[in-house]
């Protein structure tokens, strides 16, 4: 990715996460002012951004859901389940098959098969169909650059239009309502 286009990337992402946080913010200040009382799920902001971002955006973030651009929304609890979804998903045309078929046993990574029809010598594969699986022994970076730049980029599958539901797990709302000190408050925004 060029400069230009990583710059443009990350302002439309932060365009984004300033209008999730806005709506957040918004339904929680409701929310008080209706006398609610907040839950534990209030203590974590969801976003969504699409997979084509710089999968370094990722780290740090619990994943919730995949969203297609048909519409669906699957969730799921854990990257591979993300990764297997969508490498599932581009299994499923024909053309992207038989392309996933050609490359299977061809992407490697320093000391082992990545990509293989056998989950053999791998140490976390996970199924993709009947004879293809992925190694996922990665971070979330790693990982989401396997599947993107190794894989999906190969064999032409276009992701542009996937997205990425997560939730910021390090902003805790109900912390800044319960303190009651007169020292200035704060959110601590993991990873920004």
């Amino acid at each position: 990715m060029d400069s230009k286009t990583a710059i443009n990337t990350v302002e439309e992402l932060r365009i984004q996460m300033h209008q999730d946080i806005d709506l957040k913010c918004d339904s929680i200040i409701e929310r008080i002012k209706s006398g609610e009382s907040l839950s534990e799920s209030d203590n974590c902001i969801e976003k969504t951004m699409p997979l084509n971002s710089l999968s370094t955006f990722f780290k740090g973030k619990k994943i919730t859901a995949v969203n297609f651009s048909d519409g669906r929304e699957i969730a799921v609890s854990k990257w591979k389940e993300a990764v297997q979804i969508i490498l599932q998903d581009c299994n499923s045309d024909e053309v992207m098959h038989n392309a996933l078929i050609d490359i299977c046993g061809k992407v490697y990574g320093k000391s082992r098969v990545l990509f293989a029809d056998t989950p053999a010598d791998m140490v976390a594969p996970i199924q993709i169909d009947g004879d293809m699986y992925l190694e996922t022994k990665f971070d979330v970076e790693s990982l989401l650059n396997v599947l993107k730049n190794r894989i999906l980029d190969f064999v032409g599958y276009d992701y542009s239009r996937i997205s990425i539901k997560f939730t910021e797990p390090n902003i805790s709302i109900n912390e800044v309502i319960d303190n009651e000190s007169e020292e200035p408050i704060g959110f601590a925004l993991g990873g920004m």
